[in-house]
């Protein structure tokens, strides 16, 4: 497999290859940035794992990367469970920190595609709480169900609905899907997370890069309000991206 960093020029970062993986053998190296696969843009990670996840093992995909400013494509055959072992998330970590994931919690991961968020909450709370993983595309959800990984309940939900009971949520995360919400079905989408959320309990948000602002105003026109909001609204376009990247907690109004 191979490890990944951040994403920058419009792509995600290959941190490290290990030997003898799929990655290795077809050629891939540290430092190559992956701008798309098969054809599709994979301008945040998130991106890159819904489409490698959408692929069975022993398929084959051609990444387009940038290498040294040079652009080329490797043609990729997929190992087994491609999202865990082709590739490793190393962003993984650094969001269960923002979490600050807790056992008996439960857990919505909203937009989970492949699940490896999902996957690394479920790991945390070490059998002692639930991560609901909300998908609306049928295909992940039923590999999550094939998979069958203690701890996830996978539920297929609506566009305009997270179909999670009410007062069931210690915690939702929207994880660099917030901006691929459709705008007219905004207003319900968020009105169910509300619902869902127990008293006191928060909604947090990463990402997308290059849409801090837009997207702030979208969850503040929708109910839902940043912790230290008068804080973020002094801040620059460039360090509201930056912030809202980490993460960003919100409570409802």
């Amino acid at each position: 497999g191979v490890q990944l960093g951040s994403t920058q020029q419009g792509g995600v970062t290959v941190g490290e290859v290990y030997p003898g993986t799929a990655a290795a053998k077809h050629g891939m190296q540290s430092g190559d940035v992956i701008v798309e696969i098969d054809g599709a843009s994979t301008t945040n990670l998130a991106r890159l794992q819904d489409a490698i996840g959408s692929n069975q093992p022993g398929d084959s995909v051609d990444l387009a990367l940038l290498r040294a400013g040079e652009r080329m494509t490797l043609h990729v055959k997929l190992g087994h469970r491609p999202d865990d072992t082709v590739l490793r998330s190393a962003e993984a970590e650094d969001v269960l920190q923002v979490l600050q994931v807790r056992p008996g919690q439960t857990i919505a991961d909203l937009g989970c595609g492949s699940g490896w968020l999902s996957e690394a909450i479920a790991g945390r709370l070490a059998g002692a709480g639930t991560v609901y993983a909300v998908e609306i595309q049928e295909q992940h959800i039923a590999r999550l169900y094939d998979r069958s990984i203690s701890g996830i309940v996978p539920v297929l939900s609506l566009p305009d609905d997270v179909s999670l009971p009410e007062n069931s949520l210690d915690l939702a995360v929207l994880h660099d899907v917030a901006s691929h919400i459709d705008p007219e079905a905004r207003p319900s989408f968020y009105d169910s997370v509300r619902r869902a959320l127990k008293p006191g309990a928060h909604l947090v948000v990463f990402g997308p890069h290059g849409e801090a602002e837009e997207m702030l105003r979208i969850l503040r026109s929708n109910g839902f309000v940043p912790l230290q909001d008068d804080t973020l609204r002094a801040l620059s376009s460039t360090e509201l991206d930056r912030r809202l990247g980490e993460g960003l907690r919100f409570h409802p109004r």
